[in-house]
């Protein structure tokens, strides 16, 4: 038998100490990593240029449409994933409204009601510029993503219903700008601009038809995300 001060003893005893010590701090980093995944909330003000290049074809042939648009509302959901302390992905869907100023056609006509909104689900990846997971700190980043425009709907409210729910859909790009602050572990908040590029919508409905009209909105939000 073995004293309980015998040199081999205390060599495996030590070993054991640092086993043991080793995933005390394995699972003490992985608690303190545990803010990788964040789901996010925003919501802000959208912008859409007016556009005199559109045309509208119907029963009465296809002419030439005037439309302009006022000042919107965006709202987005997302959920992403820190990758280390610059690189962040996420999955988000996106929601914006822009009510019809009026659209007049070139025979008088004017459908001076109705709203021009998209529904959309987007790739995003971003680049933070500092530590963007430092507390307490503010934290400029870029961003970029493919988005699936899956309904774009404009309703020419006053034409008669015929002229109402006019959609597309496809595939556009964007790019974001913004600054994020980290108030703890948990909570972020941000500002971002962001730019999406969709080029031309073909928009129609039951032979209704409001072709070639410029889809590219500019949105401003604030955002505020919940790290898990």
């Amino acid at each position: 038998m073995q004293h309980p001060n015998h040199p081999g003893l205390v060599k495996h005893t030590a070993l054991l100490t640092g086993i043991v010590a080793g995933i005390a701090l394995t699972f003490s980093e992985r608690a303190a990593a545990d803010d990788d995944w964040y789901i996010r909330a925003a919501g802000g003000i959208s912008w859409i240029d007016d556009d005199d290049s559109a045309d509208v074809t119907d029963p009465a042939g296809t002419q030439n449409a005037d439309g302009s648009f006022d000042t919107g509302y965006t709202v987005s959901l997302a959920v992403g994933r820190w990758f280390n302390r610059n690189w962040r992905a996420d999955l988000e869907w996106a929601y914006r409204s822009n009510d019809n100023d009026e659209v007049v056609l070139d025979d008088g006509r004017i459908a001076d009601d109705g709203n021009f909104a998209s529904s959309s689900l987007s790739v995003n990846g971003y680049y933070h510029f500092t530590d963007g997971r430092e507390i307490g700190r503010i934290s400029p980043y870029l961003g970029a993503g493919l988005a699936w425009v899956n309904e774009i709907d404009i309703d020419l409210e006053g034409l008669g219903g015929e002229y109402e729910d006019l959609e597309d859909d496809g595939f556009g790009v964007q790019v974001m700008a913004g600054l994020s602050y980290r108030q703890s572990q948990r909570l972020r908040w941000d500002a971002e601009v962001r730019w999406l590029y969709f080029d031309e919508a073909d928009l129609d409905n039951a032979g209704v038809k409001l072709e070639s009209v410029d889809y590219n909105p500019l949105t401003v939000t604030l955002g505020f995300s919940y790290s898990f």
